[in-house]
């Protein structure tokens, strides 16, 4: 997909969940290496409303610390997952000079449905 976009010439954000970064290194050094922008996405995909203020900064640091030993610098953006998000939150991402993301149509890509029916959706 990277290789696709940069053949159409289009910018892309892409939002990194920490865990899958493990697995995934090649894709965020790509990201990198392209210029794409990268988000974050939290450690491990969790609702951010859940959680105390201190877990809330651990779920976001954890992703930026992957992402930088890997080269990659840390995300100016944050995309909570579920879209779920509170005054901790908010407080967390401040402090860390970062500007959340929200969307507002839902690809429902995690159905698994494919590319084709995503794109024809939407």
């Amino acid at each position: 997909m990277i290789k696709k976009l940069r053949e159409l010439h289009a910018a892309a954000t892409f939002f990194d969940v920490g865990a899958s970064v493990i697995y995934f290194s090649q894709t965020a050094t790509a990201q990198r290496d392209r210029r794409f922008a990268v988000g974050n996405l939290t450690e491990s995909y969790a609702a951010m409303t859940r959680l105390s203020r201190t877990r809330q900064r651990k779920e976001i640091g954890g992703v930026a610390a992957r992402l930088r030993s890997l080269g990659v610098p840390s995300p100016k953006l944050f995309s909570p997952p579920y879209g779920a998000y509170n005054r901790d939150t908010l407080a967390v991402l401040r402090r860390l000079h970062m500007l959340m993301v929200l969307w507002s149509v839902d690809t429902e890509d995690y159905k698994n449905l494919g590319e084709k029916v995503i794109v024809q959706e939407q």
